[in-house]
């Protein structure tokens, strides 16, 4: 069991992950009487793996075995290191207050050997100082980085992270000699290869601004280096999606709205927006919007933020609104964590959001509008209801789809979608942390008790058909809250070849839910446009405010 977990080490090392988890999988496997404290290490490696892999629901099983483990034999420092692991997938699922209280407790229980000791509050003050920068706590994200020691250890990624944010925020020049020297000791002690495109992109955001065209070149290194890995590896898909906020806000800052607008597509394989677009941007105290209408100049905005963003904060300037009025359609280029957000134009403009997904798909690159949609297929949620609780008087089971043959029972979860031309889901969207940190589908229960089609089965499905799908169900167009990446049920299916996603974040109605997707439908084959057909929809039955929510991914 020792040499499996060191085996997993090194696979990680490598950027194996795929390996590390068949090895550490494996390993559990052995567990019983008598080795506790070697499962319950296993148990946290699997964790750690499963939360660096951002798959944060899959990580909570083998995280609550082994903490319930190390209780039971009383490994006290052992449940020091699960608490930190809680802290950390707390951060990554947006749970800032969380993660700031059990990081809390982990400097309440160091451990009394000195090196232990340091170790630990190192880590715990390093947390503490990412999550002030998240908070816009400049001085409190100073504080927690002076009362750490060094350890005599190289600095952490995250710690540089933060300290790049400071450089930038200060513009002190010991602060940037102070990411510098970390990330020389890194490269020296060592780097996978997605931590090497993380590595640069550390240090083109904390030099951008006092050197900008070393900046720019370090970002461009990062994006390229990080491109050649695999999408599975967290540390390239994080210094790709940073290093384009950075480029973004720098051009943003130079006054090239253009170029930041064409950046903001750049990032998701659109070609440079000629008119009726608009492009939302936030990182940390700096917010941007940009807008591009019919003809004329586009229009930047860059502010300093003094607060988070929140939840029900009107986001676009009211001239960037003037700018898009007339378009007959808007192009909406919105980095994560803004990416996916209702009611951001007045209902009378249409636009989608472009997200712009390598598809899996190797069918036609488009689909005819106005011809014939080829087969359609509609799940709904069948004779029984799913295991999970659900409220019976909203987001019901869809009564109309038996009026075109559905594609069957829901409990066939992804299986059936390769051939749709058209796909529905009329089913129940759940949201729920254990089981997806985006929304989900609940189907008809299958026979092992699963009910829950999620955004990760969906990805590994090819949709050659090049569909459009239809996700009638609450909460179905929700996006989880990651910093890096805008990950959701219509970006998988546009991962996995749709063509175009209609869903909404918030719950649907479900007496109206019906005819409405049915009008859309029926518009997209008559050759509307799908974001001009929901916008038509809306309009025609009163713009009720389950029907403002509803969004068009492309």
């Amino acid at each position: 069991m020792l040499a499996a977990q060191e085996r997993a080490a090194a696979q990680v090392d490598a950027g194996d992950y795929a390996t590390a988890e068949a090895t550490l999988t494996a390993a559990r496997a052995m567990c019983g009487l008598g080795v506790g404290y070697r499962c319950a290490r296993l148990e946290l490696a699997h964790a750690e793996l499963l939360a660096l892999m951002h798959r944060l629901p899959e990580a909570a099983a083998p995280l609550d075995a082994g903490a319930v483990r190390v209780t039971q034999d009383q490994h006290w420092g052992a449940e020091t290191t699960f608490l930190q692991l809680r802290a950390e997938v707390a951060r990554l699922r947006g749970a800032f207050g969380l993660a700031r209280a059990i990081t809390g407790e982990t400097l309440l229980r160091l451990p009394g050997a000195p090196a232990a000791r340091c170790r630990a509050e190192r880590h715990a003050r390093d947390v503490l100082a990412g999550l002030s920068i998240v908070a816009l706590d400049v001085a409190g994200a100073r504080r927690e980085l002076a009362a750490a020691s060094d350890c005599e250890l190289p600095p952490s990624l995250p710690r540089l992270f933060v300290q790049a944010d400071l450089a930038r925020m200060s513009g002190d020049r010991r602060d940037v000699d102070a990411v510098l020297a970390g990330l020389q000791a890194l490269r020296t002690a060592g780097l996978s290869p997605g931590e090497a495109a993380l590595a640069a992109h550390i240090e083109g955001r904390a030099r951008i601004a006092g050197e900008p065209e070393v900046g720019r070149a370090l970002l461009r290194e990062a994006i390229a280096a990080a491109r050649e890995l695999p999408r599975s590896d967290p540390h390239a898909l994080k210094a790709v999606s940073f290093s384009y906020a950075s480029l973004v806000l720098d051009a943003a800052a130079r006054g090239d709205h253009a170029a930041a607008l064409g950046l903001l597509a750049e990032e998701v394989g659109a070609p440079p927006p000629t008119s009726c677009a608009l492009g939302l941007a936030v990182d940390h105290e700096r917010g941007y919007s940009v807008a591009l209408g019919k003809a004329g100049p586009t229009l930047g905005s860059l502010v300093t933020r003094t607060s988070p963003v929140a939840a029900e904060e009107a986001l676009v300037p009211e001239d960037a609104i003037a700018a898009v009025r007339d378009c007959p359609e808007v192009a909406v280029f919105a980095r994560p964590p803004l990416a996916g957000r209702p009611k951001l134009l007045p209902p009378e403009i249409a636009w989608s959001y472009r997200v712009g997904h390598q598809s899996t798909g190797t069918g036609p690159k488009t689909c005819p509008i106005g011809h014939s949609p080829g087969r359609r297929r509609c799940f709904h949620s069948g004779r029984a209801r799913p295991a999970a609780p659900v409220p019976v008087d909203r987001c019901g089971r869809c009564r109309h789809a038996s009026a075109e043959r559905p594609g069957g029972d829901a409990g066939a979860g992804a299986a059936g979608l390769a051939d749709g031309g058209e796909i529905e889901f009329h089913v129940h969207g759940l949201v729920d942390l254990g089981v997806s940190d985006a929304s989900f589908l609940a189907l008809t229960p299958e026979a092992d008790g699963r009910h829950a089609l999620t955004a990760g089965q969906i990805r590994g499905v090819a949709l050659p058909a090049r569909p459009v799908v239809i996700l009638g169900a609450c909460h179905a167009g929700q996006v989880a809250p990651y910093l890096h990446e805008a990950w959701s049920l219509p970006s998988a299916f546009l991962e996995a070849g749709a063509r175009v996603v209609i869903a909404s974040p918030a719950p649907v109605e479900d007496r109206e839910a019906g005819p409405f997707f049915d009008a859309v439908r029926a518009r997209i084959r008559r050759g509307a446009s799908p974001a001009a057909a929901v916008r038509d929809e809306r309009i025609l039955r009163g713009g009720g405010d389950w029907a403002a929510h509803v969004l068009v991914f492309e």
